[in-house]
């Protein structure tokens, strides 16, 4: 057993008076609603004609219907349907190389009616998903464009993705949009969407597939009635002290449950009410004389590695460490048991498959009316990449939450007794799953949807799933630290409290979005630019800024490669700031906004093998001053077309960053060196010399004082006041189709980097050519943060720096001086 999971067990951290940590980024609940979006346009897209289109799965009337409207989109349709017997991965692989490469799938899912009895009606479909994606996959995981490729899949739920309060058609669904949800955390360039069908669309679904493709965005939307929806989700706290009432002789059923935030929940109900709380799973508790079982962690270790040395061909490595693996699940599970006992605890083991109808209705019977929830938590994550994954094992995972679904649910369906049933879900279904988890996010997706369908089938039976994040040291991730680049993992004390809130708090009809909360902390850097702009703004996430900011500066992504490089056509409009300079009589981006544009879009290439990165410096900065004007267009918006490039240099990695105009004339070059440690706290010297008089203005250019503040200088230290990001974006309050637009950050202080420029174009003769360029040699980052700059301070050599008012290092900036055209008349702040 984990010691912090131990040290949990031997506390009351649910207690009132249970000290509270505030050093980790804190987990918020989120539930979700449909809103109704823009509308289509009424033709489809002209990236459509001439594309390769895999169709697959679907009724023969429906595939019909798509094939003949999307040739007559101009585009090239081919179906895969292998005939009963036959080997998809073997007729995937023959399909996509007789009709490839193919250029985007539509997968028609399932049509028919859900029933509780159609228990395997998912399986041959998904196969042939599978074996589909794996013949595409070698193809797509080498394309660098991000508009190229598509998995567009069809659900036929009710059109708002489940939330409507109709009948709910066809949940399973939810495997095809669990895994479609992941696929671009594998293959980048992949544009996902999954597209919902009401009961009243389906006449016209070929058409509307057709006009959806080739315009991306969002990952989920649904038709109903006529109107085009989403979902969005909001911050929607429980009370604190909620908790559930069962009692003493009430019976609470997990399906596993032995371990992980299963077993912590269980542990937590009984040390709080002392309810009984029946944990299950597939191995059997040891009897307490195994060998291996009275082994330390070394000793086992030993022992593993000494079974494998004795391997034979009829006992491959392979079997001996599946063979290792249960015995290790055997182990913790009788720790566990053993530390809750001695704790008194009314937690109890039963061995139960939960994909096992029988095995399942018979333990629900033997507690009788004792038996007051079911809480499914059994599942399997295993994270492999799709190309590697079996098709049986895909299944597999799918099927130990969907059939363990259906077992539980049809075992107490009857049972008026049992008012709770809650499913342990997952981010990965709702939001979409790391590397190598496609499988695990579908059955999460779908054990969701399921979730749904039961809601409008219970009753007056509180049914939710909780999508649930990575718990902190707990549960089935291996790599924590890998996990942390995806979602802050959330504290065990923090996820104790809220289970029994979730399980205090009903879900019914008359409160939609609870029948599907979501907890969620900070959002890694690991999203691919098709991932952020897959779902709207989830207003109160403890990053929505820095998310905000890299989606606004992602811009169109026209060309994606993790770890090498990234290109985008970045647009603005309306925006303040394209107002607030002119150079030579002509309105021109600020030259400030162009670098901080360059900052942003820089994080997008990472160093490879997801090294931590922390930006330290920027270095051979060159920004053309007379090109800054070419930069806007007719309308006086933004415009500009940028590349990255990332690589591995002896003091760090170096992402190198160009903005051009659409006219592809250079505007900005620079070079942003990341190293693996955070920057230093400084602080800033004063200079050791002063000028009294203050920094002369220039003629040939003029800033709007209420967006960018002129400094007031005394001497060689000036304050200014940090530029405000609303004011500049013009984008504070902004309502979009689903919900507020949220603002971008300022990751530099671009007001005063302005008015470094400001000195600089003072100190250029008025009677000399125009300058051409600013360039600084170095730019080296504090850890001071941008928002809070305050004072700016002016050094000799070429020289600034600016700070927060305590002092505090922003940026030092190294070689700032302004160039001729010719490049040999330059002039700085300390010529004059």
């Amino acid at each position: 057993m984990a010691p912090d999971v131990l040290a949990f067990l031997q506390r009351d951290a649910i207690a009132d008076d249970a000290p509270q940590r505030t050093d980790a980024t804190p987990t918020h609940r989120f539930t979700w609603r449909p809103v109704e979006i823009e509308p289509l346009p009424d033709l489809p897209a002209a990236e459509l004609s001439g594309k390769r289109i895999a169709i697959v799965n679907g009724r023969g009337r429906t595939v019909e219907r798509v094939v003949a409207t999307l040739t007559r989109a101009c585009a090239k349709p081919g179906v895969f349907a292998p005939a009963d017997g036959v080997d998809p991965a073997a007729a995937a692989s023959a399909f996509a190389a007789q009709s490839g490469p193919f250029d985007g799938i539509v997968d028609l899912g399932i049509e028919a009616q859900f029933s509780l009895d159609a228990r395997d009606q998912w399986e041959a479909p998904l196969r042939r998903t599978v074996a589909l994606l794996q013949a595409c996959y070698g193809d797509w995981s080498q394309e660098e464009s991000t508009s190229r490729l598509f998995y567009l899949a069809l659900t036929w739920q009710d059109g708002l993705m489940g939330h409507g309060h109709g009948p709910l058609v066809q949940p399973l669904g939810g495997l095809w949009a669990g895994l479609a949800k992941t696929l671009p955390q594998e293959l980048p360039n992949c544009n996902v969407r999954v597209l919902d069908i009401a009961p009243d669309e389906t006449g016209r679904v070929d058409q509307l597939v057709a006009r959806e493709l080739y315009r991306w965005g969002r990952f989920e939307v649904g038709h109903r009635g006529g109107r085009r929806h989403t979902l969005v989700a909001t911050r929607d706290d429980l009370p604190a002290d909620a908790a559930p009432d069962w009692a003493r002789d009430d019976v609470v059923l997990f399906s596993g449950g032995a371990r992980g935030i299963g077993f912590l929940a269980a542990c937590a109900l009984a040390k709080r009410h002392r309810c009984t709380v029946v944990v299950t799973g597939r191995d059997a508790l040891p009897a307490g004389d195994e060998p291996w079982l009275a082994l330390d962690d070394a000793g086992f270790k030993r022992y593993g590695l000494e079974q494998l040395r004795q391997a034979t061909p009829g006992r491959s490595p392979k079997a001996i460490r599946d063979a290792l693996r249960q015995l290790e699940r055997r182990r913790d599970l009788k720790a566990s048991l053993d530390a809750v006992a001695a704790l008194g605890l009314p937690v109890h083991y039963r061995v139960c498959d939960v994909t096992d109808a029988e095995a399942v209705r018979t333990l629900c019977d033997a507690f009788g009316d004792r038996l007051r929830a079911v809480i499914h938590n059994a599942g399997i994550d295993q994270p492999v990449r799709l190309p590697r994954k079996r098709a049986d094992e895909f299944i597999g995972i799918a099927r130990v939450k969907v059939l363990g679904f259906l077992n539980l649910y049809a075992a107490v369906r009857n049972r008026p007794r049992v008012d709770c049933f809650v499913n342990v879900g997952s981010l990965t279904g709702r939001w979409g799953g790391m590397t190598g988890e496609t499988d695990y996010a579908a059955a999460n997706e779908a054990l969701a949807r399921l979730g749904w369908w039961a809601r409008r089938d219970a009753g007056e039976r509180v049914v939710k799933t909780i999508a649930w994040p990575t718990w902190d040291g707990v549960g089935m991730i291996t790599n924590l630290a890998v996990t942390r680049r995806y979602v802050t993992p959330m504290r065990i004390d923090e996820g104790v409290r809220h289970w029994l809130a979730e399980l205090a708090n009903p879900a019914n009809s008359a409160t939609s979005g609870s029948g599907e909360p979501m907890y969620m902390g900070a959002v890694g850097r690991a999203l691919t630019p098709i991932q952020l702009r897959g779902f709207d703004a989830v207003e109160g996430l403890p990053n929505l800024g820095e998310l905000a900011t890299r989606r606004h500066h992602a811009g169109a992504p026209r060309r994606f490669r993790p770890f090498a490089c990234f290109s985008t056509r970045y647009r603005t409009a309306g925006a303040p700031y394209t107002h607030a300079f002119r150079v030579d009589g002509r309105a021109a981006v600020p030259a400030s906004l162009l670098l901080e544009h360059a900052r942003v879009v820089a994080d997008w290439v990472a160093p490879p093998g997801g090294e931590r990165a922390c930006l330290q410096e920027a270095v051979d900065i060159t920004i053309a001053l007379d090109a800054l004007a070419d930069a806007l267009d007719g309308h006086g918006d933004l415009a500009l077309d940028t590349d990255v490039s990332g690589r591995t240099v002896d003091d760090g990695w170096h992402v190198t960053v160009r903005c051009a105009s659409l006219a592809a004339r250079v505007l900005l070059d620079a070079t942003f060196v990341y190293r693996s440690h955070p920057p230093g706290g400084t602080t800033v010297a004063l200079p050791r010399e002063t000028e009294d008089g203050p920094a002369r203005r220039s003629a040939r250019a003029s800033w709007r004082d209420d967006l960018l503040p002129e400094a007031r200088w005394s001497g060689g230290i000036a304050q200014a006041k940090a530029a405000d990001p609303a004011a500049l974006w013009g984008v504070q309050g902004v309502q979009g189709d689903a919900g507020r637009v949220p603002c971008p950050q300022l990751w530099l202080p671009v007001n005063h980097l302005e008015n470094v420029l400001r000195v600089l174009l003072g100190a250029w003769p008025a009677d000399g050519e125009p300058p051409h360029a600013w360039r600084i040699g170095r730019i080296v980052f504090g850890s001071a943060h941008a928002g809070d700059a305050d004072m700016l301070l002016r050094y000799p050599d070429d020289r600034f720096a600016i700070a927060d008012r305590a002092g505090a290092s922003i940026a030092d900036l190294y070689d700032a001086r302004l160039a001729g055209a010719t490049d040999t008349q330059a002039v700085t702040a300390s010529a004059t």
